[in-house]
């Protein structure tokens, strides 16, 4: 495949996956650590272990994207990339605000827990929606990008 300039000069759209570089890395341990230091405190507020189930679901995907993907593709490849990506964070937004609320039950072993199993029960249950919105937001990017 030609180089991504000469691609771009011919009129041609790409989606660019950049390879792992540090600042990713750096970033995905900066989510990491906020997911850390949220765990201490006596915090059952759900925007904030939500907005860490998807930051840890967002690094995930950016990483095998970035380690199986890394390159230049043509935009209606970037359709099923963007779009397959975004549903894939915002499923997996759900099982890592899940799997925090469960552990942080289980690092603090209260006998009233942080997030009692009704509100665990009704996260998991926003599985499709958000599955959904991460799918749609995914093509509102490509169609942003590619279409505009």
């Amino acid at each position: 495949m030609p180089p991504a300039n000469l691609l771009t000069k011919l009129g041609l759209n790409l989606l660019i996956i950049p390879p792992i570089r540090t600042k990713h890395t750096m970033r995905r341990i900066g989510v990491g650590l906020l997911a850390l230091l949220w765990l201490t405190p006596e915090d059952s507020t759900l925007w904030i272990v939500s907005f860490l189930g998807w930051g840890i679901s967002l690094s995930i995907i950016t990483l095998a994207a970035q380690y199986w993907f890394a390159g230049s593709y043509p935009s209606h490849t970037a359709l099923g990339i963007l779009g397959s990506g975004g549903l894939l964070t915002g499923a997996g937004a759900v099982v890592g605000t899940v799997f925090l609320m469960v552990f942080k039950n289980a690092w603090h072993s209260h006998a009233a827990l942080d997030f009692p199993a009704s509100v665990v029960a009704d996260m998991a249950e926003r599985l499709v929606p958000w599955a959904l919105a991460g799918g749609l937001t995914g093509l509102a990017l490509y169609f942003w990008r590619w279409q505009g």
